[in-house]
């Protein structure tokens, strides 16, 4: 098995455990909407993961891993710093809802960034 599944298995795994710290596992229907939670959240990471095999240059796949790692880290921080250390805020589930939507933003242009460097330096 890959690395990169390894890592994406991984972060699905602590996106699950996030959820089942912050929720109410013993009631079934808890359970459909942290399906949709964990899905939702692992998204951006993992269909990064899955653009990293479109990459070309072993160079801009690197990069691309790299800029990745920091949108997997810094997006699930602040989605754990929300649930479990700031204040318990009904605005602050809005976090929940976007900081994926800024994470897909942040893999699109890490992986144009990537498929710009391949192309440059496949033009030297």
């Amino acid at each position: 098995m890959s690395s990169r599944r390894w890592a994406g298995g991984l972060y699905v795994i602590g996106v699950l455990v996030m959820s089942l710290r912050a929720g109410e596992p013993e009631k079934l229907w808890w359970w459909l909407g942290a399906l949709i939670f964990v899905v939702w959240i692992s998204s951006p990471v993992l269909g990064g993961l899955w653009l990293w095999r479109l990459l070309s240059r072993q160079g801009a796949k690197v990069l691309y891993l790299l800029l990745l790692a920091i949108i997997a880290i810094a997006g699930f921080a602040l989605q754990w710093h929300t649930m479990f250390i700031g204040p318990s805020d009904a605005q602050n589930a809005l976090i929940l809802v976007f900081v994926p939507l800024y994470q897909w933003v942040a893999v699109g242009l890490s992986f144009g960034l990537s498929k710009l460097l391949a192309w440059v330096s496949a033009r030297e």
